[in-house]
């Protein structure tokens, strides 16, 4: 029994000292930054001398923490840890509801909201005034992120019921009430992987079914929804924060302008409707799974386990509720072709781009009468020029894209939008030389990913970013030169 608690104690031990190291690593990290980037910027020092401060504090009272896990060992070393097997009994999960799968969303849920309320509360209390600017937002939403996201590593990694799982490790678990079929998957600290996966489906669920929960594993589409979440949760109580000190300037002696929250809320509203629309394909993308895994089947069986976990007689997945619709498209034609971008009207991914890159291009406006007039105007034209270089790229697309008339028109707008929010970004970012080069490659990186990701094969991936980057390039070029001409010319 002494080996087993000195077993227990020694991987908690392992764990502490990791969690200390990432500490002590983040907080000289920010001491770093404060006095060298934050010596040019009288706002940086102050949020990064706040930083290391909180880091320190953090650490300082880390062996505390370490205590208490020691003591907590001591007391329940004998308890013995559940099985580790793929699938686990079903008599264990009668008698166990650490498998429910909205109890396991509330429980994630409520863990990042309470960290991010307790920053929230935090900088309330100091009133930073360097931290109420358009850079101050960006440190302090990526801060409240990562934070959280450490938080959900740190914390639920080790509760019920990822506490049974291994690092790198997938865990399907048979469950004898109705359930659709869920997949989660949460970031941990560990030299052996860095997320765990747990994958919930109903007892003797079709394989269609297992196929697209496999699928969301297989290509971590929970983790980044996860850390979407996060993302998500984080700008909307920073804008949140920034909405309250702009409506009560009193309270704080602090001024923001309303040109600047309302950009914020254009931000926040954008990145909801964006992660919907990731949803939508990640679904989309684990439908076409099926269909390849299993076959013309896959979609009756999938309708069949529908009916029984909603215990009605749906004639088409039309029938589904609205929630069911929003999130995974509401004729699931992925799982009658393999293509995973038939399920999406033709509409959808043009109009969400331009929508967000009008947001892009609103950044650089100052008045609110301004953005009320110019942003109707930056969306038309985001999506005249997001179609028309669709167009242009949809031969080259067709002979790559094995897919319906649907899926390749999708396809060809999807990397159109996301070459014209590029444009967008150096635009805005042009003054910025550093930022502006950091911004383009990633985003290059990005469309390169998105075209990996649905053509697999990295040589023709490769080939396809090359020619649409030398399009996009061509037609960027030739109508700066355009532009330069005819202002030179005396014509602008």
């Amino acid at each position: 029994m002494k080996r087993n608690f000195f077993i227990i104690t020694n991987n908690k031990k392992k764990h502490y000292f990791l969690s200390l190291i990432i500490l002590i690593l983040l907080d000289i990290a920010s001491l770093v930054i404060r006095d060298t980037i934050g010596k040019e910027n009288v706002h940086l020092f102050d949020i990064f001398t706040y930083l290391t401060l909180s880091f320190a504090i953090i650490t300082i009272f880390a062996p505390l923490i370490m205590l208490i896990f020691f003591v907590k060992a001591l007391l329940l070393y004998n308890r013995q840890l559940s099985n580790r097997t793929n699938i686990v009994n079903t008599n264990q999960i009668n008698s166990d509801s650490i498998y429910n799968s909205v109890l396991i969303h509330l429980k994630i849920f409520f863990i990042e909201a309470s960290i991010l309320f307790t920053i929230f509360m935090l900088t309330s209390a100091y009133r930073i005034p360097s931290l109420y600017t358009p850079v101050g937002f960006v440190i302090y939403t990526i801060l409240s992120f990562l934070i959280s996201l450490l938080a959900v590593a740190l914390i639920v990694s080790r509760m019920p019921p990822f506490k049974y799982i291994k690092p790198k490790d997938v865990k399907l678990v048979n469950v004898p009430f109705k359930v659709g079929g869920v997949t989660f998957e949460i970031p941990t600290i560990s030299r052996h992987g860095f997320s765990k996966t747990l994958i919930i489906i109903m007892e003797n669920s079709s394989q269609s079914i297992k196929a697209h929960e496999l699928c969301h594993a297989k290509e971590h589409h929970a983790l980044i929804n996860l850390i979407l979440q996060t993302l998500n949760l984080s700008i909307t109580l920073s804008t949140i924060h920034f909405l309250i000190i702009a409506m009560f300037p009193n309270l704080s002696n602090i001024t923001i302008s309303l040109p600047l929250v309302a950009k914020l809320v254009l931000i926040t509203i954008i990145s909801y409707f964006l992660s919907i629309s990731l949803i939508r394909i990640e679904e989309s993308k684990a439908d076409a799974f099926a269909f390849n895994t299993v076959g013309k089947k896959a979609y009756e069986e999938f309708l069949t386990s529908v009916r029984e976990s909603f215990g009605k007689d749906f004639n088409s997945t039309t029938e589904l509720p609205l929630s069911s619709r929003i999130t995974h498209t509401s004729t699931r034609y992925a799982l009658k072709t393999g293509d995973p971008l038939s399920s999406l009207g033709y509409w959808e991914i043009p109009i969400l781009l331009s929508i967000f890159n009008s947001v892009v291009l609103s950044l650089q406006i100052v008045s609110l009468k301004s953005l009320v007039f110019l942003f109707p105007l930056y969306f038309s034209g985001s999506l005249v020029v997001d179609l028309l270089l669709g167009l242009i790229f949809l031969p080259i697309v067709k002979g790559y894209y094995k897919g319906t008339k649907k899926g390749i028109a999708n396809f060809s707008f999807l990397i159109s939008g996301m070459y014209a929010i590029l444009s967008s970004i150096e635009v805005i970012a042009h003054s910025y030389f550093y930022l502006d080069a950091i911004l383009f490659l990633s985003i290059l990186t990005l469309i390169f990913l998105v075209i990996k990701s649905f053509l697999i094969d990295v040589k023709t991936s490769l080939k396809v970013f090359l020619i649409t980057f030398i399009i996009y390039g061509i037609l960027s070029v030739s109508l700066l030169a355009l532009f330069l001409l005819r202002y030179y010319l005396g014509v602008l």
